[in-house]
């Protein structure tokens, strides 16, 4: 076992957690503002209408499923993988029981907050893909893709999304000018967010779960 490797990985751990906190709480202030969410928040919307269950754990189901379907495409799971389909959801879920963000009554003020939002989350997406132990499960599918297709960040991601927030739009999930915002700007705004840090997503590699257990000689 590469002992080594998972130490490596584990202490990066707090800045991981750190970074799922920040998204959690943007996608749940994006979805509070009530101006329509981002696509996978449209799509975990839908889940819950058509289901019931809580909009976090909607969002950890998903997470679950794309890390099969991402095997079955040889996009394999990573320590950060599995910590962010469960943090994620959580901190979701904690944004919508405390109401840690800011709202306006202002509707011009609140799609600034939406844009705001935006870049924040798009911090913390560079933040923990950036320890390189491996992407979330949407995030994961989205660098397996771009390097699988050699486009571009905003082309994959938007095309992911377009077809996200079609899905849950048509499941119930709530659609409005902040939907297409997101969906539309997200995939441009990561991609300079990784430009600015000096991030490629085409080159880096991230460790996957059987990194630990190979032999080290």
């Amino acid at each position: 076992m590469n002992t080594k490797l998972l130490i490596k990985d584990l202490k990066k751990t707090p800045q991981q957690i750190l970074a799922y906190f920040i998204i959690g709480l943007c996608i749940n202030w994006i979805k509070s503002i009530n101006l329509g969410m981002n696509a996978w928040s449209t799509f975990n919307q839908g889940i819950t209408q058509q289901t019931g269950i809580a909009f976090g754990t909607a969002s950890q189901i998903i997470s679950v499923v794309i890390i099969i379907l991402s095997i079955f495409m040889k996009i394999y799971p990573g320590y950060a993988t599995i910590i962010n389909a469960i943090f994620i959801g959580y901190f979701i879920n904690v944004g919508e029981r405390y109401h840690l963000y800011y709202v306006s009554d202002n509707y011009y003020v609140n799609l600034l907050l939406i844009v705001v939002a935006l870049l924040i989350f798009n911090i913390g997406i560079y933040m923990y893909l950036s320890c390189n132990a491996g992407a979330g499960p949407r995030d994961g599918l989205m660098i397996g893709l771009v390097k699988l297709t050699g486009k571009s960040v905003t082309v994959v991601r938007t095309s992911i999304e377009a077809t996200v927030f079609v899905i849950g739009w048509l499941l119930g999930g709530t659609v409005g000018i902040g939907t297409i915002i997101t969906t539309f700007l997200g995939g441009y705004t990561l991609d300079k967010t990784f430009k600015f840090f000096n991030y490629s997503s085409h080159k880096i590699h991230h460790t996957n779960i059987m990194s630990y257990f190979k032999n080290v000689s």
